[in-house]
């Protein structure tokens, strides 16, 4: 269960570059602030899924992140590894937590321009 609650987060991830892979497609280069302005690409309602599943799946995944530690804890003490299995657990929650706040790549500025 532990695990699965540390990949649950991802597919928001993709499904932001699958979209962000179409506007490179339409545009010729890859999308920043504004630049196509998402609302402007002719996907109306592909931009509201997008829109809605990242906005819901950004406070998810780090619930889910959180939520994943303790279920690794216990999953790793069973197996007498308890510090290797929350150690992987913090190092994706720490990562899922550095994407979200950091915004790498913009998309996350860009999709909600």
């Amino acid at each position: 269960m532990g695990w699965f609650l540390l990949a649950s987060p991802f597919p928001c991830y993709y499904v932001l570059l699958i979209y962000a892979g179409v506007a490179w497609h339409q545009v010729g280069h890859f999308p920043f602030y504004g630049h196509p302005d998402p609302k402007d690409m002719g996907l109306d309602l592909i931009h509201d899924v997008v829109f809605l599943f990242c906005m819901i799946g950004g406070p998810l995944s780090l619930l889910a992140s959180m939520g994943a530690v303790p279920l690794m804890l216990i999953a790793g003490s069973l197996r007498r590894r308890p510090l290797r299995y929350v150690g992987v657990a913090l190092l994706i929650a720490a990562f899922h937590f550095w994407f979200i706040n950091t915004d790498p790549l913009g998309l996350w500025e860009w999709l909600a321009d």
